[in-house]
């Protein structure tokens, strides 16, 4: 085609048709073309735009057609744009707005340099001439142009007429109303005479209005002549209805009443009664008929004036609005049906409704409107997206655009309707919420059979034939096909989020543009919970927790770390392989497979690795265990993992879905329409999804109060929203640095440090009268009156101002009476047992010191406590998951200066911390160390508690020249032997010191054979328990199933006792729990392991019972020993039967822990 083509597309048009098209050329240069085809029609409006008016133009590079419409009595305007086509038949997008072209400019970018006169060409005189001519066409009476030109030719006749009738008389002056009358007529520029044409009216209108003045005045006074009898009832006056309209309207805005208010029926109609006859005035309601039409929620009332027979109508509704169908509008955008609505129609008083068919008709007028408007805002959000992530794209990198995708079905089985959306899950300015850029609903057909024998009929024509289980995949194939077009135009790919249940192979294997496809890890997790719980896996069932933690932990790490681009961000295959292989190195004790941030363990060794473990199975069982969690893992063929996008938005999106939808009802003909709501809603805000439903159910728009009172409480909403997420937020941070800390806290204190430089730390604190000592908790009112009163002083007493030079000393007392003043004065015994000043001073003496003796018996917390209640500063330092670093500085700082001299420690503390190894050795170096271990029967039975028990040979390894003392109760020589070779001990620095005996002479003993049915025996447990119940009793079960079978049997017979169970199966929380409720005597009955009894020291046991044999002798006598500590007699029950070999033998070959 010529080259020329491209300026002359103007002429093409214009000679397609030249009757009705003009071109015309702007200032600048450019053209336009106006086709008046459509035909020009002038209505009354206050737009200066006529219908009709259509204009081919060019903008911004691009070419549109722009026509002027008109619906219902209101301006369209309506657009098309055609690209660069010049030929105006390539149409590329269109729209229609009410706002002159306002959003068409805006969405093109042409609003800063283009404005709508411009662009519809109305700076063109010949232009503006052919609509005013239309306009003067049309409202003569409003433009007299035609009736001024007449009333200038009558004046015209009659100046010729006064100048012959002059000239006849010889009258030469031709005077008129002082104006000299020439022939030809006076010489005026067009100005002037343009000016004189308008003051001729101007005079003639104040003559006219001035007359019917006069005239009103007239039949004024001839009325009130007329009815000067009647002047009670002339004295009323009506206002003019413009002057009312205008105060009400004046009302309306200032109060923000809206535009709708309640009002009775009974005053409705009185109102309208009270009335006076618009024409005649008279208000006697005897001088007038009435009668009323009801239809739907619409009152028309008839009054006719039997006077001047003047017949008025009124209506409660307001020109273009009908009550029927926004209350239907109400029903969709309120989320109920029609029921619900008419309930609370009928409780407030309107009663009188529309039919049940009428609502429904008036509704499905509706659907289409509402769709569309939720389809063109997915649309436009997804454009907006696209440009925004075209703008932060960084080169390099893949153009993508993260969605999420769900489904959600109108009933939970056998649904016939099914909706799904595209939720974007990146972040978008501007919006609170994850936008919908797709959703689509499928649909079953409805068929009605009236009877058995008559053919079926369809109701509603759905368009899915398939069943509920094919519906998501339906749903997603459509969202696809539905921004594929727009995707292709902008090269992006899309990253699909879908929950676990999804077969999306089959589904998305053919669509090019998804290049990655990922599992949400809640319905990934929920899978995993339910295939791991089957009875097949019933086996595996107690690695639960361990599994699900440590699958979740692996998913988060690597989708983190591949959010923030790390180098080191695992592939899918990498945290399969860790998933998988690195738990079962992790339950093996091995940690060299874990992640940092998924194994807390593998930086902290103190932590032990939480039983049940894999560390005794055998080879072939532990493959058993990767086939199980190999095939429990397993997702869909082509998900992947690691990612931090979820389908939780979805979720939160499918509620909000629920606020128009009840999976309760079925709403076959609405679902489509709910859903769009809901879309509006998320998309736009709910002030805009109600201006659309009421859009779509009548003509009238908002009021610009309804507007404001509206816009209130969506605002309202908004807040409480923000409130509620801010406090979500506050919340989840509150977790993070919780987390944080107590990982910080669980990394520990670093006890490889300088003494010398902690030294000075607490003096410091002393002296600033900051102090606190990391045993202040304990001490009552430490705060207000010892450190306020006792510790002002106390700096001083650490300066000793006592000093007496050595020369000077008294003699020395010897070992024996320092340790009977100490025993007095600080812990008031009078006397010693027999063999504990033996052992005191053999201890003392440097010697390693084995004593076996009652001597109660106290965990380390309540051992603290005594030793600080008598007045003797000490500390207890835990693993770090027990004791966060800031309490083990203190304690390090307290240590330094010489504050505290005696730790309580557990074992893996001193086995597992090489810090805290380095810390003792300094101690060892520079002042003397000596180590006491209670509870020695644990180190031969540390596979019973922990395995740091049977590691303390490190302390003669480390320190050989720190003495030892072992305590424990019970312990023959053969035990004694090896608990020595255990702890590398010399015996020619070794001393055994027993008590007189270990005979209990308070403990009654019973030995009972168990029956074989489990009900019996316990109904004879059941008996002892009841016979005992002023006193507190423990229970002894082999294994955790025996313990809580017997609890709950106990729970169900025993009434108002409080009863509770301890066994190694607990988690940390529930056993704090149960021993705390112990130790402060709210349990009265424990049924527990052997896991239940290191530092149990009641006083008020009066029974112990051993439902089965326990493991050992000496398990047996420190069971049982747990009874009558306070002297009183007590009593001992043990139960027997054959099964209890085999129980303790599975319990020993397993390696179980109790």
């Amino acid at each position: 085609m010529p080259s020329n083509t491209s300026y002359s597309w103007y002429t093409m048009l214009v000679a397609q048709d030249p009757a009705n098209r003009y071109a015309i050329q702007r200032p600048n240069g450019s053209w336009m073309v106006i086709d008046y085809s459509a035909g020009l029609q002038a209505e009354q409006s206050l737009i200066p735009l006529l219908p009709g008016y259509v204009v081919y133009t060019t903008a911004g590079k691009k070419r549109f057609r722009l026509s002027i419409l008109e619906s219902n009595n209101q301006l369209l305007f309506f657009w098309e744009e055609f690209g660069s086509d010049f030929s105006y038949t390539d149409k590329k997008a269109q729209g229609v707005e009410r706002l002159a072209f306002h959003c068409m400019l805006k969405q093109y970018g042409l609003e800063s340099n283009t404005t709508i006169r411009t662009i519809l060409g109305l700076y063109n005189p010949q232009i503006i001439y052919k609509l005013q001519k239309l306009v003067h066409e049309k409202f003569p009476l409003r433009y007299p142009k035609e009736t001024l030109l007449r009333s200038l030719k009558r004046g015209q006749e009659e100046i010729d007429n006064f100048l012959c009738e002059n000239d006849s008389n010889g009258n030469s002056q031709n005077i008129l109303f002082g104006i000299q009358v020439e022939s030809d007529g006076k010489v005026l520029p067009p100005k002037m005479t343009q000016v004189s044409m308008l003051k001729n009216l101007e005079y003639k209108q104040t003559i006219y209005s001035q007359n019917r003045t006069i005239k009103k005045l007239k039949e004024k006074v001839t009325s009130i002549n007329n009815e000067a009898g009647n002047a009670s009832e002339t004295d009323i006056t009506t206002l003019n209805s413009a002057e009312i309209q205008k105060l009400v309207e004046k009302e309306i805005d200032e109060k923000k009443l809206g535009s709708v208010i309640f009002i009775s029926t009974s005053q409705y109609l009185s109102i309208l009664l009270s009335l006076p006859c618009p024409n005649c005035h008279d208000l006697i309601v005897s001088n007038r008929t009435f009668y009323t039409k009801v239809s739907g929620f619409n009152i028309s009332c008839v009054i006719t004036c039997l006077l001047c027979e003047t017949i008025t109508q009124y209506s409660n509704e307001d020109s273009g609005v009908k009550y029927s169908h926004l209350v239907t509008g109400a029903a969709l955008a309120g989320g109920i049906h029609q029921n619900s609505i008419q309930t609370a129609l009928a409780t407030i008083g309107i009663t009188n409704q529309c039919s049940k068919k009428s609502f429904y008709n008036y509704q499905a007028r509706m659907y289409k409107p509402i769709i569309d408007s939720a389809k063109f805002s997915s649309e436009m959000l997804l454009r907006e997206i696209l440009d925004h992530l075209e703008l932060t794209h960084l080169p390099g990198q893949e153009k993508m655009l993260p969605i999420g995708f769900d489904c959600s079905w109108s009933h939970s089985r056998n649904a016939h309707q099914a909706s799904g959306e595209f939720l974007y899950l990146g972040d978008l300015p501007g919006y609170n919420y994850q936008p919908v850029i797709g959703f689509y609903t499928v649909e079953n057909s409805r068929v009605i059979r009236k009877s058995e024998n008559d053919s079926s009929a369809i109701i509603y024509k759905g368009n899915f034939d398939g069943t509920s289980r094919k519906m998501e995949h339906a749903i997603l194939l459509a969202l696809l096909n539905d921004i594929m077009p727009i995707l292709e135009q902008t090269d992006f790919t899309l990253h699909v989020c879908v929950d676990g249940d999804l077969e999306t192979n089959r589904t998305l294997a053919c669509i090019p543009a998804v290049s990655r496809i990922f599992a949400d890890l809640k319905h990934v997790s929920k899978n995993i919970r339910k295939n791991l719980l089957k009875k097949q896996y019933s086996r595996w069932h107690p690695f639960e927790q361990h599994i699900m933690r440590y699958f979740n932990s692996c998913i988060f790490s690597a989708g983190l770390k591949n959010k923030l681009n790390q180098n080191s961000a695992p592939t899918e295959e990498e945290t399969r392989h860790v998933q998988v292989e690195g738990l079962i190195r992790h339950l093996l004790d091995d940690r060299s497979l874990c992640w940092d941030n998924v194994c807390w363990i593998k930086d902290n060794p103190e932590l032990q690795l939480q039983n049940p473990t894999l560390k005794n199975y055998t080879q072939a069982e532990i493959e058993n265990f990767r086939s199980f969690i190999t095939t429990i893992f397993r997702i869909p063929s082509g998900q992947g993992l690691v990612t931090t996008f979820r389908t939780s938005h979805n979720e939160t999106f499918n509620r909000k879905i629920l606020k128009y939808l009840d999976k309760r009802i079925d709403y076959w003909a609405s679902y489509s329409t709910r859903h769009a709501l809901a879309v509006l809603d998320q998309n736009d805000g709910l002030d805009v999804m109600i201006s659309k439903v009421r859009a779509a159910a009548t003509e009238k728009d908002f009021s610009y109060s309804d507007i404001c009172n509206i816009l209130n409480f969506v605002k309202e909403r908004s807040q409480n929203v923000l409130k509620n997420r801010s406090t979500i937020q506050q919340r989840n941070e509150a977790r993070k640095e919780k987390f944080a800390n107590d990982r910080k806290e669980l990394a520990g204190f670093d006890f490889d440090k300088e003494l010398v430089s902690y030294k000075s730390k607490t003096p410091e604190q002393i002296r600033k009268d900051i102090f606190w000592p990391s045993f202040g908790d304990i001490l009552r009112d430490f705060d207000v009156i010892v450190k306020c009163v006792a510790y002002a002083g106390l700096w001083g007493r650490i300066i000793n101002d006592k000093f007496i030079p050595k020369g000077q000393l008294p003699e020395p007392l010897k070992i024996d009476t320092l340790i009977s003043l100490a025993a007095k004065k600080i812990f008031g015994f009078d006397n010693f047992r027999d063999g504990q000043m033996e052992a005191i001073i053999t201890y003392l003496g440097g010697k390693d010191t084995f004593v076996s003796m009652k001597t109660g018996g106290a965990i380390m917390d309540d051992q603290k406590r005594e030793l600080i209640s008598a007045g003797i500063p000490c500390a207890t330092i835990y693993a770090n998951l027990a004791q966060g670093a800031s309490i083990q500085e203190k304690i390090f700082e307290e240590i330094a200066c010489g504050l505290i001299k005696i730790l309580f420690i557990t074992p893996e503390k001193l086995t597992s911390n090489g810090g805290f190894c380095k810390f003792i050795t300094q101690l060892y170096e520079q002042k003397k160390v000596r180590f006491i271990i209670d509870e020695a029967h644990c180190i031969l039975a540390y596979q019973d508690f922990k395995e740091a028990w049977g590691q303390l040979g490190m302390l003669k390894q480390r320190w050989k020249m720190a003495p030892i003392m072992l305590l424990t109760a019970t312990c023959t020589r053969m035990e004694v032997n090896e608990i020595c070779k255990n702890l590398i001990i010399e015996e020619n620095n070794f001393a055994l010191i027993r008590g007189s005996t270990s005979h209990r002479s308070e403990i009654i003993f019973n030995v009972k054979e168990r029956k074989e049915i489990r009900d019996q025996y316990i109904t004879e447990i059941i008996s002892i328990v009841n016979a005992n119940l002023l006193g507190r009793i423990i229970i002894y079960c082999a294994t955790h199933s025996s313990c809580e079978y017997l609890y709950n049997k106990l729970q169900e017979s025993l009434n108002n006792i409080s009863i509770n169970y301890f066994h190694g199966g607990l988690c940390d929380n529930e056993r704090e729990t149960a021993m705390n409720n112990w130790k402060t005597n709210y349990t009265q009955i424990m049924i527990a392991t052997s896991a239940f009894g290191m530092g149990i020291n009641s006083s008020n046991v009066r029974v112990v019972i051993h439902v089965e044999a326990p493991m050992s002798m000496t398990s047996l006598i420190q069971e049982a020993g747990r009874a009558g500590r306070d002297g009183n007699t007590a009593t001992h029950f043990i139960f027997y039967g054959k099964k209890d070999i085999r129980t303790n033998y599975s319990i020993i070959a397993e390696y179980r822990e109790t």
